[in-house]
């Protein structure tokens, strides 16, 4: 990206820095709506269809006020276009695999990989429904002219490009990408694709563990108010059918017996991953080592353990945090319905939010809904696959990735592989994340089954259904409206307030696709594509998934733990996977503390929001504490005690000012030492942040299984424990934790090294990359905490994942509802409202958006009136 970026212009023009007192990038910000008397602009083309009303409040949160779902989507987008016209920039070619084009050949392997997203798009565009493609059509007519209005953002004028009118197809193809950064599936079957090539069929089988849920699963089995289950027995474990090839063995044996190797490829990463962390966090990409980093929370509480007696939902989704944001602040008003809350740019829907009887909450369900397929190819070329007993030919497509705007531009082709599966794995495929090795060996032939690709025709309301959640009065209303929401597959916790059609509640719904599998092969590996019947061949139905409505203990909580345990029936296509559950514990713990024989306020139970206890430090840090050195090469004494000591003695709580950096450091580097002993860092990079790897590890530390395999160097003639990680960890976390904050114990409170500050896409570009990164705040919380502001172990344990935003709803007769963005509704670095939102985050406070047309505009800070043309 450096040498890709150094061919462009990367320098603003002196003058216009110059004309900037504050912010270099200032002089690149829209220009302000006056806020006297509105500015009326005509829309371009036919869209709209009736004057929109459009007040920005202090926070730049638009409230837009309208007579059709379809004039509203327009004004969205319209605002969208204005102030996240960048983001949008960069969505749209990342999601189609055109990034290339924006930044050069150092983004190919991530084109390439992104090229698999748009699969039967054309046909998902066919498909969908004239409400939909209303939508989808006036939004897209309204973020062209929001876009073009605004002119070049600072970083358009630093990349020397314009504006590209976006259309249907490339507002569904953004759609894909952001479905595609919470699809479950393709990176655990793979790291346990890679692994089982890698080390030995007895550590394979001690890592191969269903995620356990600790005892608080989302559902219990006797509290699902679904209908019973009729899709057949569970599935029982067998023996992984991929037997390892000799040339993969040898590789990864090379690999590992390297140390010299293993360090050049640190370096590798270490550079190429810094200079794509912007572009991978903007558009979503979800590699496995985005799995190390804090999910999502949302819990409700039913009104007969609250004190106002109405239901309550809490929400808080976790995503990279960045510059713009993930979420982007909307209240959009009709005379019938109100649709509020957090938006995806790119996207005419509210994605997490309320209307005047219901407020929702979505976290990462981790229900598999993408599979590997192991095709059997029959010739030398492998173009011929066999199923059903029948030789098949693989279909070709030329893939053409363009290296610049600018004509002339050399084009790269590649010829892209398609089964009745689905697309194959084109080689080379994961190199996006700066790995040495790709996750395809060349004598491979593995396709991609996708629900949001597959079932087409399940996805053709996929936009309206976002509005019907909205206008929702009932639980079966709401329900029906989730499962048109096709894909991915997510946690949906609602509270609806009591109103004339129906009673006050608190309920679960597993939204969209859950899709069957014809045969009886695990859905957690890749699967042997034997007959038509190894694939997608249906969708679950609704009333079949697990549920809850009004649970007896009166509360939930869908922290990504998994949704039922193993041994539930539907669990066989739900699939086994599930987060660390230790957020979703210390959810649990603090609920049944605070409602034990009484009842809670709002703002005592959404404040869980903020609980910084780790559950899992708590555990284990006494047991690391009693297994550390006593002395450590190229250490005093002194120091190592006191390291120990803190290590020991520390809670799990990551407050500001506790002494956790001892642990975090620890803890990082006994799961390296552990995982270094079998297998090179490319694989340690796939499967570190995996929760199966992590709990085995977990379980294996907290029982003190000394002798457990995992500890043991398979590479030495001695037998390694416990204590051999342990010292060896210590060692490295120590020479590191040193290097960045000294010796000195008063230095080890978690606020020195845990900050926030955002990053923006270009924020890796040389010269001019400072201005697209803001100041740095210290942050409590850690990952497995409720407040799970992630610390990125590779980066000085800052910020890197949390909470995008928060929502806290009170669902009485007339809603109390706050919520609040993690940085601010603008994308242009220099603007008032670029991280404004802030300071209001950090505190755990929110925002009522929902507010009259009068009131907003009495204290507006902008007004605007679209008229159509």
């Amino acid at each position: 990206m450096h040498t890709s970026l150094r061919r462009r212009r990367v320098i603003l023009p002196l003058s216009l820095l110059a004309l900037s007192a504050c912010h270099p990038m200032a002089c690149c910000v829209p220009a302000d709506f006056p806020k006297d008397a509105p500015l009326v602009l005509k829309a371009e083309g036919d869209a709209l269809g009736a004057p929109v009303d459009v007040v920005y409040d202090d926070l730049g949160i638009p409230h837009i006020y309208g007579e059709t779902e379809g004039d509203l989507a327009y004004a969205l987008g319209f605002m969208h276009g204005r102030d996240r016209q960048f983001q949008i920039f960069v969505f749209a070619h990342a999601a189609e695999g055109r990034l290339t084009e924006l930044l050069g050949e150092d983004l190919l392997p991530i084109d390439r990989d992104n090229r698999l997203l748009t699969y039967n798009l054309a046909k998902q565009e066919a498909a969908m429904s004239d409400r939909d493609r209303t939508l989808v059509e006036s939004y897209a007519q309204g973020l062209n002219q929001g876009a073009r209005y605004t002119g070049r953002s600072a970083e358009m004028q630093i990349l020397g490009v314009d504006w590209e009118d976006l259309d249907v197809e490339n507002i569904l193809a953004i759609m894909r990408l952001q479905q595609w950064s919470q699809s479950v599936g393709l990176s655990e079957e793979m790291s346990r694709h890679r692994l089982k090539k890698a080390v030995s069929p007895a550590l394979f089988d001690l890592l191969w563990q269903d995620t356990p849920s600790r005892g608080v699963p989302i559902v219990d089995a006797a509290a699902h108010t679904g209908a019973d289950f009729s899709g057949g027995a569970d599935t029982p474990r067998t023996s992984y059918h991929q037997a390892p090839s000799s040339s993969s063995l040898a590789t990864e044996a090379a690999q590992r017996s390297s140390s010299s190797s293993a360090s050049s490829s640190a370096e590798r990463r270490a550079m190429v991953n810094d200079a794509l962390k912007g572009v991978r966090e903007a558009f979503g990409a979800r590699y496995g080592e985005n799995l190390a980093s804090g999910l999502s929370n949302s819990w409700a509480v039913d009104g007969a353990h609250t004190d106002s007696g109405a239901p309550i939902v809490c929400n808080d989704p976790h995503l990279g945090h960045s510059a713009p944001g993930v979420f982007y602040m909307v209240h959009l008003e009709l005379p019938d319905a109100s649709v509020v809350g957090g938006t995806f740019p790119g996207l005419p829907a509210v994605l997490i939010g309320h209307g005047r009887h219901i407020a929702w909450g979505i976290t990462n369900a981790f229900a598999d809904i993408q599979d590997v397929i192991v095709l059997r190819t029959i010739d030398r070329d492998q173009r011929i696959y066999q199923v059903d007993d029948t030789p098949m030919h693989l279909t070709e497509k030329v893939q053409r990735f363009r290296l610049g705007k600018e004509a002339g531009a050399e084009v790269v082709e590649e010829v892209f592989q398609e089964s009745i599966y689905g697309p194959v794995l084109p080689k080379g495929y994961g190199e996006g994340t700066a790995r040495e090795t790709p996750w395809v060996d060349d004598d491979e032939r593995l396709v991609l089954q996708w629900t949001a690709s597959h079932f087409i025709e399940e996805s053709s309301e996929l936009m309206s259904s976002f509005w019907d959640l909205a206008r929702a009065k009932t639980v079966d209303q709401a329900h029906d409206a989730l499962q048109r929401f096709a894909s991915p597959a997510m946690n949906v916790a609602f509270a609806i307030a009591e109103n004339d059609e129906g009673p006050a509640g608190i309920h679960y719904r597993l939204n969209g696709i859950v899709p069957i599998r014809g045969d009886e092969q695990r859905v957690d590996v890749p699967r042997l594509g034997r007959t038509r019947q190894s694939g997608m061949i249906g969708v679950l139905p609704a009333d079949q998934k697990p549920q809850l409505d009004n649970p007896e203990k009166g509360y939930l909580v869908a922290s990504n733990q998994r949704i039922v345990e193993t041994g539930a029936l539907s669990q066989r296509f739900v699939g086994y996977e599930g987060i660390r559950p230790w957020r979703a514990a210390r959810i649990h713990e603090r609920l049944e503390a605070m409602l034990d024989g009484g009842t809670a306020s709002r703002d005592e139970i959404c404040s869980i929001q903020q609980d910084v206890t780790n559950i899992e430090a708590r555990e284990l840090a006494p047991i690391l504490g009693a297994h550390c050195p006593d002395s450590v090469a190229g250490f005093s004494d002194d120091v190592v005690d006191a390291f120990c000591d803190a290590v020991a003695d520390f809670d799990g709580v990551y407050s500001l000012e506790s002494q956790a950096i001892p642990f975090a450091r620890l803890m990082n580097r006994v799961t390296v030492q552990t995982l270094r002993r079998h297998m090179n860092d490319d694989l340690v990079d796939d499967v570190i942040g995996q929760s199966y790897v992590q709990l085995v590890l977990h379980e294996a530390i907290r029982s003190e299984d000394t002798r457990s395999i995992l500890f043991d160097d398979p590479r030495t003639d001695r037998v390694e424990d416990l204590d051999d990680i342990v010292a060896a960890a210590t060692k490295d976390a120590l020479e590191v934790m040193v290097a960045e904050v000294g010796q000195n114990p008063d230095d080890w409170a978690w606020q020195r090294q845990h900050t926030l500050s955002f990053r923006g896409i270009l924020a890796s570009a040389p010269v001019v990359g400072a201005f697209f990164v803001t100041a740095a705040h210290p942050e409590s919380g850690t990952a497995n905490a409720p407040r799970a502001e992630a610390a990125d172990p590779n980066n000085q344990l800052k910020c890197s994942f949390g909470a995008g935003l928060r929502l806290h709803a009170e669902m009485t007769n007339t809603p109390e509802i706050g919520m609040i963005g993690d940085i601010g509704n603008s994308g242009h670095f220099g603007h008032r409202h670029l991280e404004d939102q802030y300071p209001l985050w950090t505190k755990g406070e929110t925002r009522v958006l929902l507010r009259d047309h009068d009131d907003v505009k009495a204290d507006n800070d902008g007004l605007l009136r679209l008229e159509p043309r």
